[in-house]
């Protein structure tokens, strides 16, 4: 009897050391850099500020950005005010206010020189809300 409680508090030990383990596991994946380590879904790279992800891909000719909760979740973009500066390797800085556009995407028209190596700030002021800056390095 006293060898079939200590397997089974064994057990139950070993249970709570591992859903531990994945919970931190679970908790500490959702950061900018892991969300920076893999494409969004249309490509460009995703950030987090406050309730929001988003995803921000840069062409020579345009910007585009997707919004999304935490949960993968698009977000309306109706109603949301948002601007993106674009700083370059070469010292140069592009503003641009970008406009709502299908559900929950933003875009502007632009002519970029870089696209690649370049920082990036976005931000977001969504209708009733307090606004949020997020921030982008985009690698070469």
């Amino acid at each position: 009897m006293f060898k079939r409680i200590w397997v089974n508090s064994l057990f139950a030990l070993f249970a709570l050391v591992m859903g531990a383990a994945v919970s931190m596991h679970s908790a500490g994946a959702h950061d900018n850099a892991d969300l920076a380590a893999h494409p969004g879904p249309n490509g460009g790279m995703v950030q987090m500020s406050g309730d929001y992800h988003i995803e921000l891909l840069l062409k020579p000719d345009a910007v585009n950005a997707w919004l999304t909760d935490h949960g993968d979740v698009p977000q309306s973009t109706e109603g949301a005010a948002a601007r993106v500066t674009i700083f370059g390797s070469n010292g140069a800085r592009t503003s641009l206010d970008l406009q709502p556009a299908d559900k929950n995407a933003f875009r502007a028209s632009a002519k970029l020189d870089e696209t690649k190596g370049v920082r990036v700030v976005v931000d977001l002021t969504m209708p009733g809300e307090s606004p949020v800056q997020i921030r982008f390095d985009i690698p070469r």
